[in-house]
């Protein structure tokens, strides 16, 4: 039986690490993975530094593997899966999620919890038995008002403009790209006033 690797933190880093520091633009990034680029960091509680190439990070993504602190929060993962009705679908973006959360057992936990729910609700859930038809579809969305246009612009152009923020700002997947609150005001406005 293997002891464990022992565990080193972090305890100073290069500043061009951090893309959002402005230190690091995409075309700086983008020259330094050609040219063996990277950082370099110092391990706590020893003298060893350790120097790390862009290209064999991204080459390597499960061989090394950095973690900031653990989020201490309970994170939100069961929005990942509202909606979704096919199975496969359900696992896909667990999978997806899984990959992004590797290590944080915490994190990984809870991802686990709201994908089995979610799983649980569908293959228990009725099935729906009378689908509209596309004529009834089209008809519907032909005689909306012009607050329901006004409502239904809004909403696509804060989606829109969340969504393009959060690629842009590298997110994390664990944070939503809409806010709770900008839904449960839009979720209000189309049950009160766009769509009584």
């Amino acid at each position: 039986m293997h002891s464990p690797a022992p565990t080193h933190y972090i305890s100073t880093i290069t500043r061009d690490l951090d893309p959002l520091s402005g230190q690091l633009q995409t075309i700086g990034f983008e020259k330094a993975y050609r040219q063996n680029g990277g950082f370099t960091v110092a391990l706590s509680e020893s003298n060893l530094t350790l120097r790390f190439e862009w290209m064999e990070l991204i080459h390597n993504p499960d061989a090394i593997m950095f973690f900031g602190n653990p989020f201490e929060s309970l994170r939100p993962f069961y929005r990942l899966f509202r909606w979704k009705t096919d199975e496969v679908y359900i696992f896909h973006v667990f999978k997806e999620m899984a990959r992004e959360y590797r290590g944080d057992s915490n994190a990984s936990a809870h991802l686990y919890a709201a994908f089995t729910r979610r799983l649980n609700e569908v293959t228990r859930a009725p099935p729906n038995l009378k689908a509209k038809t596309k004529e009834e579809i089209l008809r519907e969305m032909s005689t909306t008002t012009v607050t329901q246009r006004i409502f239904i612009t809004m909403f696509d152009g804060l989606c829109k403009n969340e969504f393009f923020r959060s690629l842009s700002t590298w997110n994390d997947y664990g944070v939503e790209i809409i806010r709770q609150e900008d839904l449960e005001l839009f979720m209000w406005a189309a049950e009160h006033k766009a769509f009584p």
